[in-house]
């Protein structure tokens, strides 16, 4: 895994140079808007309002080039450049602040997991405890015992009963 991150990261910073190369090289061999003796037909300078130093002018293939797209002045062309360079340096620390806030969500997760199987664990202890004491009672509460007195007072009373009857008769 921490392989391929390698490769695609030199991949990337590799395509982002050559990027940097062409653009430069298009800069140097071409001149700005203001530099052109009369601008394609039909086309005007787009320019920022904020800024109107940074426009760009529409081309069209035969005009005054021999190709086709967007002819910048340097320093539009320099601030693309610069939001273009560090665009990857912004996504990895909107990535590293995200995963910081997975981690806290993650851990915090955790953190209340374990309070809920302290929680369990505790409950389970205080009902074993109330299980042991419901299951150790007095020896009077006994079944057998209670059994046992049951038949020896019944058997003394039907005894005492016949003993009763005789005796009258």
């Amino acid at each position: 895994m921490k392989n391929s991150e390698n490769r695609l990261k030199i991949y990337a910073t590799t395509r982002k140079n050559w990027r940097s190369f062409w653009f430069a090289l298009v800069l140097a061999l071409f001149p700005s808007p203001e530099g052109l003796s009369k601008p394609p037909e039909g086309a005007t300078p787009t320019c920022d309002p904020q800024n109107p130093s940074k426009c760009s002018l529409p081309l069209a293939k035969g005009a005054t080039t021999p190709f086709s797209g967007q002819l910048l002045t340097p320093e539009l062309a320099i601030d693309l450049g610069q939001k273009a360079y560090f665009c990857d340096e912004r996504l990895d620390l909107t990535l590293k602040f995200e995963r910081a806030k997975l981690q806290v969500d993650l851990d915090l997760e955790k953190q209340l997991r374990v309070q809920d199987r302290e929680a369990w664990e505790a409950k389970e202890k205080v009902l074993m405890r109330e299980l042991g004491a419901s299951r150790s009672r007095p020896f009077y509460e006994h079944p057998l015992f209670v059994a046992t007195v049951s038949v020896v007072l019944t058997v003394g009373v039907v005894w005492t009963a016949k003993e009763v009857l005789e005796a009258q008769n």
